[in-house]
């Protein structure tokens, strides 16, 4: 697969996000809005970059975009042979682990959809990790537009 180098800039003054056309070595941006060219200054915008993946919709998907993925949890104090594991949906956001050079899903528990009356949501605290991004994500926001997803 041939890597796409693609980049969105969210600008922080504006509250709006810019498809990025050229990165420059000056500091600065060229994104489009409508028909005509801006230039931003990197300080007064955040960076996304395309992480060459489409989510089950066929949408790009950014750095700091927001999906939901099934994670695989056990209670705490537990282990997965006497507590039992459970499969949870809990919201994540794209980021780039420097460690593994690679892009994938950060989570924490307190982003979860308590939809199941099942579990007992207060055996698993303080639970945060990565997961990896797989074809089956689907995007529902950003944590610039959607931040409210987050809480």
């Amino acid at each position: 697969m041939i890597r796409v180098n693609k980049f969105r800039a969210y600008d922080t003054e504006k509250n709006i996000i810019y498809p990025v056309t050229a990165l420059y070595d000056d500091g600065t941006c060229r994104v489009q809005d409508d028909a005509r060219n801006l230039q931003l200054h990197y300080s007064k915008c955040n960076i996304m970059q395309f992480i060459n993946r489409f989510d089950i919709n066929g949408k790009e998907v950014f750095e700091c975009d927001i999906f939901k993925q099934e994670v695989l949890m056990v209670p705490d104090g537990g282990n997965r042979y006497n507590n039992g594991t459970y499969w949870i949906t809990c919201v994540c956001v794209v980021v780039f682990d420097a460690d593994e050079s690679k892009f994938c899903g950060k989570y924490e528990f307190t982003r979860l959809n308590k939809k199941s009356s099942d579990i007992d949501y207060s055996k698993f605290t303080n639970r945060r990790g990565f997961v990896a991004l797989d074809s089956k994500i689907e995007v529902i926001g950003n944590i610039y537009e959607n931040e409210d997803l987050l809480k």
